[in-house]
């Protein structure tokens, strides 16, 4: 195993609602010595696709991958739901069912925010829907909408806008797809699904045994274990499950380019076995 081995599983292009492109995203990899990297844009492959081609030219292992957002029914209970974001590597982004279940998921991430814009101009913060799609044509999505309502004047900054917007975007329907028909969806396509950020529902409340165990009926493969916003006892919680229901574990930054030079990107302890792992999972599974 070399010691210098750096891996970067977790991170958003201008596909979604990063700042970099996703050859930028290879440059900078090459540059600060990256041996792997997946581009995990929200709902849909894009920069993924587009950096396949070039990822040789920077010496870069590419993983095709998503960060697909779903809705998981009886997270907490009977009758309650939460908002979840699992990751898919070694997607085939090419598998038509795979890029119809793509527009589908950006399609209703878009009704959802043109229903929080008008929610927004009802309590006092004029916002069109077609001004939040001018800022990314690709992909409009929350970061995008609070720089609008800086740029309007509404607040002061992006991060004083999310005061305003999130709250209004959580009172909202959540996703139109249940967590495991994203899982299903990523199988489908040859892919591991792991479960992006595991202890950013209910309010920073950990995932229990009960949630894992419900995550392994329906087919999750892993935990993603090691994130920037997650502190050293959260990991090892985390761990902990996933070592008790034999789950894999990854991790990534989540980088999403807020400053131009990257700084959390490739910065997670991720290791050579854990990329192994999620390989040997994908081999096995188009392989049955």
């Amino acid at each position: 195993m070399s010691e210098n081995f750096r891996c970067e599983l977790h991170v958003h292009s201008t596909y979604s609602d990063g700042s970099v492109s996703p050859e930028g995203l290879l440059q900078h990899a090459a540059t600060i010595g990256l041996s792997v990297l997946a581009i995990t844009d929200h709902d849909n492959a894009g920069g993924a696709r587009v950096a396949l081609p070039l990822a040789d030219h920077y010496g870069i292992e590419l993983i095709p991958a998503i960060e697909f957002t779903s809705r998981w029914d009886g997270i907490w209970g009977p009758q309650t739901e939460a908002e979840s974001d699992v990751l898919g590597y070694f997607i085939d982004p090419y598998h038509a069912a795979f890029q119809a279940r793509e527009q589908a998921s950006v399609a209703d991430d878009f009704d959802r925010l043109a229903a929080c814009c008008v929610r927004l101009t009802a309590l006092g913060y004029p916002v069109a829907i077609e001004e939040v799609q001018a800022e990314n044509p690709r992909f409009a999505g929350m970061r995008h909408l609070r720089d609008v309502l800086a740029k309007k004047g509404y607040a002061p900054s992006n991060w004083d806008a999310a005061k305003i917007a999130n709250p209004v975007w959580e009172a909202g329907r959540k996703a139109c797809f249940s967590l495991a028909e994203q899982v299903a969806m990523i199988h489908a396509a040859g892919g591991v699904a792991i479960l992006a950020h595991p202890d950013f529902m209910n309010e920073g409340q950990p995932i229990q045994a009960a949630q894992v165990a419900a995550l392994v009926e329906i087919g999750v493969d892993g935990l993603e274990a090691y994130h920037r916003m997650l502190d050293a006892l959260l990991t090892a919680h985390l761990q902990r499950l996933a070592d008790q229901f034999g789950l894999l574990v990854t991790g990534g930054s989540d980088e999403h380019g807020w400053s131009p030079d990257l700084p959390h990107l490739g910065v997670q302890p991720v290791t050579r076995d854990m990329v192994e792992a999620l390989r040997m999972r994908h081999e096995t599974r188009v392989n049955k």
